[in-house]
């Protein structure tokens, strides 16, 4: 039979062991949070300046074709 001291012993050290695990796994889980939040964060930031971008080259064909149109209006040529 273990000594009740011994075994108390063992326990608060199991107890410690498993405190430990514990908080190790809080802290990676936090970590995970932090980073899948980061994450859909910047998607979100390269989604809308994709949407800029596509806006922009749609404005600059647009002012190309006007351009052109001008020209042939004015039967100039581009050089």
């Amino acid at each position: 039979m273990i000594p009740r001291s011994a075994m108390e012993k063992d326990l608060k050290s199991q107890e410690k062991a498993l405190t430990d695990e514990i908080n190790s796994l809080g802290k990676k889980v936090s970590s995970s949070v932090l980073l899948w939040y980061f994450f859909n964060k910047l998607r979100f930031q390269v989604k809308y300046l994709e949407k800029q971008f596509n806006d922009a080259q749609s404005q600059l064909r647009d002012i190309v074709c006007l351009y052109v149109i001008l020209l042939d209006a004015l039967n100039l040529t581009s050089s």
